[in-house]
């Protein structure tokens, strides 16, 4: 997230090209009032720097991208009911087997067996995942 500043009584901020796939972005300002000029020393830091561009200051930044781990989710299987002299005996004598959890998501069989045969399994991600 680019943390624009806010507007001051001489100057309008503008995020004019949010952060792309490459961690680049652009900030402008415009002065409000012709009475007033730039300084004739621009500020930088560690993201990027001022620059004049035809009378608009314009920051070009960059950031470096940190890609998040991607989450791949484990499909729950259900073991088919038990038939007991040739009668499926009901829906709950089915086992929904849930996925182990890993480094990166949780699985919980958070609603069992219904006599409909539906279930719910809810994975749940790490904070720093996708």
């Amino acid at each position: 997230t680019v943390n624009v500043p806010a507007d001051t009584d001489d100057i309008d901020y503008t995020l004019t090209a949010d952060i792309d796939e490459n961690g680049d972005f652009v900030v402008t300002a415009t002065l409000k009032n012709d009475d007033k000029v730039w300084p004739a020393t621009l500020p930088s830091n560690s993201f990027g720097a001022w620059a004049d561009v035809q009378g608009v200051m314009t920051f070009t930044g960059h950031v470096d991208i940190v890609p998040c781990d991607q989450a791949d989710l484990v499909v729950p299987t259900v073991d088919a009911a038990v038939c007991v002299g040739g009668v499926q005996q009901d829906p709950q004598s089915k086992t929904v087997n849930v996925p182990a959890n890993t480094d990166l998501v949780s699985y919980e069989l958070t609603k069992a067996i219904a006599e409909d045969g539906s279930y719910e399994v809810t994975a749940t991600k790490d904070a720093n995942t996708v």
